[in-house]
């Protein structure tokens, strides 16, 4: 997406060597990412499931992001600064500021790349489900609306920046008609893509990990009454694993 490019910008900024530059950006962005999501997960489970969390996750990271400079790494710290602030927001009944942030974080994330905005589209439906389940559909919407406020104005802000300096066109190249070229939404590409990436993860345990963690999730907040009326970050763990393998099917890549 067109975002990236203003982070080569800004990797340039940092050095004349726009390669390390880069790698700055990268190793800042990692490092915002486990701090993020050790105190995510702290704040809704405790220390020990924290450390664990940082474990996987490090553990994990070179098989994803070999060899490198990949959109996905400048993406991370939008998503675990979504998820902080959905853990704040879901436990209160008028926090609109805080969805219209989830929103602002939401459109930098399609901007990198449309394909990243699985978590949001879990917010989405984890939000207007758990609502619907607790008769408070007419808040859900009202927050839902502030969410798409703020994507509307994130998008709004760069296509004014493009427009300005004539390169809408562009935009619409790289975002909408780039990515419906190389995503091939067919069910043996999907297939593919999904057995690929649990492929190059196996050797951390991180899908077995993932797919029984989400099982006995599920299982736990069904016995409590059900997962879509817990305004957790379990609940939405429970909606956004599926959505999450959804959106690499849908790609018809896994990782690249």
């Amino acid at each position: 997406g067109p975002l990236i490019y203003l982070v080569n910008a800004l990797a340039v900024g940092l050095s004349p060597r726009q390669e390390v530059g880069v790698w700055v950006l990268e190793v800042i962005s990692i490092a915002i990412t486990g701090f993020g999501i050790h105190r995510v997960v702290e704040r809704e489970f405790g220390k020990d499931p924290a450390k664990l969390s940082l474990i996987l996750f490090f553990g994990s990271l070179g098989y994803v992001l070999h060899p490198g400079n990949y959109t996905e790494e400048f993406a991370l710290p939008l998503q675990v600064a979504a998820l902080l602030q959905f853990s704040k927001s879901i436990r209160r009944t008028s926090d609109r500021r805080g969805w219209f942030v989830i929103g602002l974080l939401g459109g930098g994330l399609f901007l990198l790349r449309p394909n990243l905005v699985g978590l949001h589209l879990s917010i989405v439906a984890f939000l207007l489900l758990s609502r619907i389940s607790s008769d408070a559909l007419r808040q859900g919407l009202g927050e839902l609306a502030f969410l798409g406020l703020g994507f509307a104005v994130t998008v709004g802000v760069l296509l004014a920046y493009f427009a300005a300096n004539n390169a809408l066109y562009e935009v619409w190249d790289e975002v909408i008609r780039f990515n419906t070229i190389y995503s091939v939404p067919t069910l043996r590409s999907g297939i593919d893509a999904v057995i690929e990436g649990a492929r190059i993860l196996s050797p951390t345990g991180l899908v077995i990990f993932s797919v029984a963690a989400w099982s006995v999730a599920v299982k736990s907040m069904e016995r409590r009454g059900g997962f879509l009326s817990q305004g957790t970050l379990l609940g939405l763990a429970a909606v956004g694993l599926p959505v999450e393998y959804a959106m690499v099917a849908v790609s018809g890549r896994s990782l690249d």
